[in-house]
């Protein structure tokens, strides 16, 4: 980095030289007690986001703690520093935090006259800088860079009148691109509400009532037609697992006391009664190692299932085949934070067998598209019902079997059933597409604000003027001031020390 080409009139530096010497380079409380409401505020690693401190959740320490630890103070304008752990965060010090105090993996740089903060602090998040920081950084138990080696870090110095106007360009063009941000990190919640209100069309019966209007749907499903699926589902399970169990059915109208009112032809039918399997699935002792896939609640996320993190049973387990996943099953997931018990998925295909874990009911499904019942379990609807029948257990809430079997499910004729899941899926296509979207636009943005760094330690960001005194100049003026003051500086430590 030290042989970079420099615009004219830049100079190449290291930190140690741009370090106020009467407020050296230094790190913070290595101590810092129980937490207390009254008392002086501390700046950790996990307040610095996105570049600036984050005021909201600062903690505090005791006057005690905060005097013994006076020389790690900040004043507006320093620049912190991130050296243990996670390298590389920075930020300036904002005025409303003077006289805070820092945490031991933070360091704090109180710039000279030769460069501001902004400066400093650019430079240290600039992609080349951020990629020194991590190199020249030593991995103990966790990965530290001593101040010794921050100090050597090497830094461009255009003179004071030229930083100052490539700060403001980088300012201004960063602000647009945050703008962006704020806009696109807004889009996902926006996204999610417009999937709950198509869901919520879908079993209302609104998404396709055009469709109602053309067709003849062919009457509701009826008690004794969906009884005789079932039961042809039921025989096929039990021919392949030797089960033996038959559920009651409750009556779907007792239990759908707050539902909404369906189209003609609709009517409402119990999950007992469009499922014949209603099935835990295993608690043994899963592995890293290959064999038959186990899926856990992580695996379902948002409305699908997800391959990574997987774990395994071996081939052999004695609860297969009776526990082995088919096209078709509905996966519910009975055991989860408040939030996100319930949640459910299709499984459909995997390259290799899979099963599922004790915190997941399976559910086979007659009569309805076991897609529909999923999608109605995602739904508002379906969100409503699982708020209501949860009991909350030790930091979790519990969805269990008895429960699920009551829930009363829309059941539109088949014909319907089809259009409703071709109409949702085509919503669904148009969302995954903006998802998509959004990630691109995510990515490229973080890349032009790398991109605007770079171009600015190049020089290339906004016109030189040539009437500026040239940062050499500066720097040996610097230099001349400390000597005749002998003022030690800190620096990189001798191997031999």
């Amino acid at each position: 980095m030290s042989g970079r080409d420099l615009p004219a009139g830049w100079a190449q530096t290291t930190l140690e030289n741009l370090i106020n010497p009467e407020r050296p380079l230094c790190y913070g409380v290595i101590q810092p007690g129980d937490e207390v409401t009254e008392g002086n505020t501390l700046i950790r690693v996990c307040d610095l986001v996105n570049g600036s401190v984050d005021v909201g959740h600062l903690r505090r320490i005791s006057h005690e703690v905060d005097q013994q630890y006076q020389r790690s103070r900040v004043e507006e304008g320093d620049v912190l520093v991130s050296i243990v752990g996670t390298i590389g965060r920075t930020s300036v010090v904002p005025s409303e935090l003077r006289g805070s105090n820092i945490a031991r993996a933070l360091a704090k740089l109180s710039p000279n006259g030769a460069v501001t903060g902004a400066w400093l602090a650019y430079w240290l998040t600039a992609p080349e800088m951020q990629d020194w920081l991590v190199r020249e950084s030593r991995e103990v138990a966790r990965k530290t860079l001593n101040l010794g080696e921050l100090a050597q870090a090497p830094v461009p110095l255009a003179p004071p009148p030229e930083q100052h106007r490539i700060v403001e360009k980088i300012k201004a063009l960063t602000a647009r691109s945050r703008r962006a941000r704020e806009a696109l990190d807004s889009l996902p919640a926006l996204i999610d509400r417009y999937r709950q209100s198509v869901l919520a069309a879908a079993f209302r019966g609104d998404l396709t009532a055009d469709w109602r209007e053309r067709q003849d749907t062919g009457g509701p499903i009826s008690v004794s037609e969906l009884a005789a699926m079932r039961r042809h589902l039921w025989e096929a399970v039990a021919a392949n697992r030797q089960s033996a169990r038959q559920a009651r059915y409750p009556n779907p109208d007792e239990v759908a006391e707050e539902a909404f009112g369906l189209p003609a032809d609709w009517r409402w039918v119990t999950v007992d009664e469009l499922c014949p399997v209603v099935q835990y699935g295993t608690s043994a002792k899963t592995s890293e190692a290959g064999g038959v896939t186990v899926l856990r609640m992580g695996n379902i996320q948002s409305g699908r299932l997800n391959f990574d993190s997987l774990k395994y049973l071996p081939t052999d387990h004695d609860e297969f085949p009776e526990l082995l996943l088919d096209r078709g099953d509905v996966l519910f997931n009975r055991t989860n934070s408040p939030e996100l018990v319930g949640k459910s998925a299709v499984f459909d295909e995997y390259s290799s067998p899979c099963s599922f874990a004790s915190y997941l009911i399976r559910l086979k499904v007659a009569g309805l598209d076991p897609r529909l019942l999923a999608a109605y379990i995602n739904s508002p609807f379906g969100r409503s019902w699982a708020r209501g029948a949860v009991s909350q257990q030790v930091g979790q809430a519990n969805i269990n079997g008895s429960k699920l079997k009551a829930l009363a499910v829309p059941l539109p004729p088949a014909a319907e059933q089809k259009e409703i899941f071709r109409r949702v899926a085509a919503y669904e296509a148009a969302v995954l597409n903006l998802l998509e979207q959004h990630d691109t636009a995510n990515s490229r943005l973080a890349t032009l604000d790398q991109s605007i760094l770079a171009k600015a330690f190049r020089g290339e960001l906004v016109p030189q003027d040539p009437n500026d005194e040239p940062a050499s100049v500066l720097l040996e003026r610097i230099r001349a001031e400390r000597a005749a003051g002998a003022v030690p500086r800190r620096g990189r430590r001798s191997k031999g020390a």
